[in-house]
């Protein structure tokens, strides 16, 4: 399992990261929460905000235990982006999702946004089943964007804590 860098918490770079993520991760769910689409200037704006702070980081400060600054969050971006296509182009997500996840990508890096997508499968699929399990008609299905956030917040949770939760 990837592991962020060490003193995560404690170092100003890797905080500045996840309070961009955590606000960036807000405006994304809420959006589809509201049924309107990702807007552009999110879906630019903030991998463009993540590449620039990566870049302005120092290496012993950045997430990316693999490639720091902008090569990181490049990588990031590619790997979230590639592993959330399929899922678009089988209609099983939406174009927002795809571009949503690859922001995470940017604020994580490559090796940690792998653990960020496992999660967030698996939030999905918990997700899928709960609202599966008991129907009720006129109750609208959770957007993929909740999965994301809670699969996401999950794994930083699980890499800075280095366990799960309750165990």
């Amino acid at each position: 399992m990837a592991e962020f860098a060490p003193g995560l918490l404690e170092e100003q770079g890797g905080q500045a990261l996840l309070g961009l993520l955590g606000l960036l991760m807000t405006a994304g769910v809420w959006y589809p929460l509201q049924n309107r689409p990702l807007p552009r200037t999110l879906a630019l704006g903030g991998p463009a905000l993540a590449l620039l702070l990566h870049e302005s980081i120092p290496a012993t400060h950045a997430l990316s235990s693999a490639l720091p600054g902008m090569a990181g969050a490049i990588a990031g971006l590619l790997v979230a982006g590639t592993a959330f296509l399929p899922l678009y182009l089988t209609g099983a997500s939406t174009a927002s999702d795809v571009k949503l996840m690859a922001m995470v990508g940017a604020c994580l890096g490559p090796l940690e946004v792998a653990g960020a997508i496992l999660f967030t499968l698996l939030a999905g699929s918990l997700l899928s089943v709960l609202c599966n399990v008991r129907p009720r008609p006129g109750l609208p299905a959770v957007p993929c964007a909740v999965a994301i956030a809670l699969g996401t917040a999950s794994w930083i949770l699980v890499s800075v804590t280095g366990q799960l939760p309750g165990l």
